[in-house]
């Protein structure tokens, strides 16, 4: 069984078609005020994410394979403005943006989502893949979009070693066991200080994990339990 968790409010995204309707949903309506509003969006992401205020290169192109342009046009990207974040597993992570979105793009399905950009902008788009979702069956993939001064992500993994990973042109990538529990928040350090955040991965899955018994495809909002003291 397969799946992948998202914070709320963030849209699904289906690999070829993408037909993602809630994203367009909404789109081009409020005028004067929607428009301004995606503006300032739009310059907080290149003042508080670094990795679109770097010069472009070719190697920021998005191939047309991996994101095709009927794609492109359906969510409203500026491709002109994608770059090149990090590599996983050896092939390139692209972030790019929209007035509205924030994406992340690979070949590998798993840490491909996007995020309304308020929530990018709060440093809360953050996503699980659990279950083998175009990855290895017993991983679980934590990745998300952090702001500048994020340093490095841990992931627990109750009863069995975590994850620490660096924060990568604001990309992190985890990767820990699918054996359940199943990890329900990872933490960052940024500026000296420790954050927690969701997973998203609701409480009774991550005590299942795989063997829910059920679709594990739906969305999943964060967990109204009390995050981890920190320290």
């Amino acid at each position: 069984m397969r799946g992948r968790f998202r914070q709320r409010g963030a849209p699904r995204l289906v690999t070829a078609g993408l037909l993602v309707a809630a994203l367009v949903t909404g789109c081009g309506r409020g005028g004067g005020d929607a428009t301004s509003t995606a503006a300032r969006q739009g310059v907080l992401l290149a003042g508080r994410f670094s990795v679109f205020a770097r010069p472009r290169t070719q190697g920021d192109t998005i191939p047309n394979s991996l994101l095709p342009h009927a794609v492109v046009r359906r969510l409203g990207l500026n491709t002109e403005k994608a770059r090149r974040a990090r590599l996983y597993k050896g092939s390139p992570v692209y972030v790019a943006s929209s007035p509205r979105l924030t994406c992340t793009f690979s070949p590998h399905n798993e840490v491909g989502n996007c995020w309304p950009n308020p929530t990018v902008l709060r440093g809360l788009a953050s996503a699980a893949s659990i279950c083998g979702l175009g990855g290895e069956s017993d991983e679980t993939v934590v990745y998300g979009l952090l702001p500048d001064g994020a340093e490095q992500v841990t992931v627990p993994s109750p009863g069995r070693r975590g994850s620490t990973v660096p924060v990568l042109g604001n990309v992190f990538i985890a990767t820990v066991s699918s054996e359940p529990p199943l990890p329900q928040w990872f933490s960052f350090v940024q500026d000296g200080r420790r954050f927690d955040r969701p997973t998203g991965i609701p409480p009774e899955v991550a005590l299942k994990g795989c063997g829910a018994g059920r679709p594990l495809s739906r969305a999943g909002g964060p967990s109204s339990l009390a995050p981890p003291a920190a320290g």
